[in-house]
């Protein structure tokens, strides 16, 4: 029996796919169909090496969605998606080889790139890690599940993790605390806006995990190119988004503070 297909409906300008006797609403947009499509299909089917790897992310994904908190699922499906796109929807999970993985970094996640005809740092080591550890997350899982023997990217090495610490002078410390101090009851200096954390008119949100925070990070970040501002996040000349992903190589033109996790 043939696998169903999409298919676009130009009176309501959406695609569609009909399982059985029902047809499924994938969208508008139809990059966001044929993933949504992948993952209906994915999960109709076993995982076997014979399965697609954009298959494979996907499925991986709705699952992940529906048993782990929200700040989890963003955590992983950033980098997921990104591979899922390199990759494209022909290649098995049979075919898959670390060297996939290696080009799909150094296309995505160079170490270095250009900027202004200058070399400059890229990705540092710590975001590749990040990223070598979300897509090889998918097929560990398939192996939990009994799908798979073995994951075929299972001994990619990853690179070592380097803590972000950054050491501050005793006067810079006398400095912070006395800032401190000087605040009102809630923390917030009231007469001075420059030095507000954040709008009195909204209740701040603990972060209280790595991948909450690394969510909220990232959002931060790629808030100009969603505007259309820039193709990357590390070209926008106000954001901490190249300092970031470099791991402090890149200088920053606004003040930073280090975030130690």
């Amino acid at each position: 029996m043939r696998d169903p297909k999409p298919f676009f409906r130009k009176q309501t300008g959406t695609w569609y796919v009909q399982i059985g006797k029902k047809q499924r609403n994938l969208g508008p947009d139809e990059q966001v169909a044929k993933q949504k499509y992948h993952a209906l299909m994915a999960g109709r089917q076993p995982v076997t090496e014979d399965t697609t790897v954009y298959g494979v992310l996907l499925q991986f994904l709705g699952w992940n969605k529906q048993h782990r908190e929200g700040s989890t699922h963003e955590f992983y499906k950033r980098h997921i998606v990104s591979f899922a796109v390199y990759i494209g929807e022909i290649l098995t999970v049979g075919e898959l080889k670390p060297f996939h993985v290696t080009n799909w970094l150094d296309e995505c996640y160079p170490k270095t790139r250009k900027v202004d005809g200058k070399t400059v740092p890229g990705a540092s080591d710590n975001y590749r890690r990040s990223a070598i550890r979300s897509i090889q997350r998918p097929f560990n899982w398939a192996v939990e599940q009994g799908y798979l023997k073995a994951s075929p990217i299972a001994k990619f090495k990853k690179p070592g993790y380097k803590p972000r610490d950054t050491i501050i002078a005793p006067e810079q410390w006398n400095d912070l605390v006395a800032a401190l101090e000087a605040r009102g009851p809630n923390g917030q200096a009231p007469d001075d806006r420059e030095r507000r954390l954040w709008q009195s008119s909204r209740h701040p949100e603990a972060i209280l995990t790595e991948p909450f925070w690394q969510q909220k990070a990232d959002y931060l970040h790629d808030n100009p190119r969603r505007k259309g501002l820039v193709r990357s996040p590390q070209d926008w000349r106000w954001s901490s988004a190249a300092w970031y992903f470099s791991d402090g190589q890149v200088p920053s033109e606004v003040p930073l503070s280090a975030i130690i996790w």
